[in-house]
C-alpha cells in the first residue's frame, strides 16, 4: 500500500534570449472556459538566483514583461518555478527550469 500527500507542479520550461525582453502571457481557464483570475491572485516566475519576474494580470490574462537588463540576470541554465499567491494560499504550479541563451 503507498499513500501520495502534496502537490506535484507540472513541468515548467523558460526560455530567455541575452539582450532581448521577456513578454509571455498566461490566459486562465477552468474546464475550458477563459475565465478572469480570482481578485487578489499575484503570479511569479522565480529563478534559482533568486530574480524575479512578476506577472501584471488583467481579467483572464497575466502577462509577463521584463526588460533585458533583468533578464540578463538570470543565469544561464537553473531552477525556475511559476509562483501562485492569493490570500494565504502560495502553490508553485510549475516547477522546471529557465536557460538564457545568447
Amino acid at each position: 500500500m503507498s499513500v501520495v500527500l502534496g502537490r506535484n507542479p507540472d513541468d515548467l520550461t523558460v526560455h530567455l534570449t541575452t539582450g532581448a525582453d521577456f513578454t509571455a502571457e498566461l490566459v486562465y481557464e477552468v474546464g475550458g472556459v477563459v475565465t478572469s483570475w480570482p481578485a487578489g491572485t499575484a503570479l511569479s516566475l522565480i529563478f534559482e538566483n533568486g530574480v524575479t519576474f512578476a506577472a501584471a494580470i488583467v481579467t483572464s490574462t497575466a502577462t509577463f514583461d521584463v526588460d533585458k537588463a533583468i533578464v540578463g540576470t538570470v543565469p544561464v541554465a537553473g531552477s525556475a518555478r511559476l509562483l501562485y499567491v492569493n490570500g494565504t494560499t502560495d502553490r508553485v504550479l510549475y516547477l522546471g527550469r529557465g536557460y538564457r541563451r545568447g
